[in-house]
């Protein structure tokens, strides 16, 4: 079982230097206060696409969207091949986290 990436900035250089075409886990946060906020938690089957079309603008979720256009934005990635493991993965993440952008667009049953 892989581990968590350090935080990054949700940028091109980023998402292309540390990311590559995998499959995993992904959460997206901002800061709030001393901390950060997790508002979204995500999988794919290829995380640098994935990150890369929310990079470019291209969310189809609008809460997320109006995170993505407004706040600085950084991420964390947990790699992984296993389709199981990614949904099982990002199910304990929803349970922890109770993203504000997933509860109003839920994640896809399949990835």
């Amino acid at each position: 079982m892989s581990d968590w990436s350090t935080t990054l900035a949700l940028t091109e250089e980023s998402v292309t230097k540390h990311v590559g075409n995998r499959g995993g886990v992904y959460r997206l946060m901002c800061k709030k206060g001393e901390g950060r906020l997790v508002f979204y938690v995500g999988r794919s089957q290829d995380l640098g696409i994935s990150l890369l079309e929310l990079v470019h603008g291209l969310a189809q979720n609008p809460l997320l969207a109006q995170y993505l256009s407004t706040y600085p934005v950084e991420f964390r990635f947990f790699p992984t091949e296993n389709a199981y493991e990614r949904s099982q993965v990002e199910e304990a993440e929803l349970a922890k986290w109770q993203p504000c952008c997933n509860l109003t667009h839920p994640p896809p049953a399949t990835a």
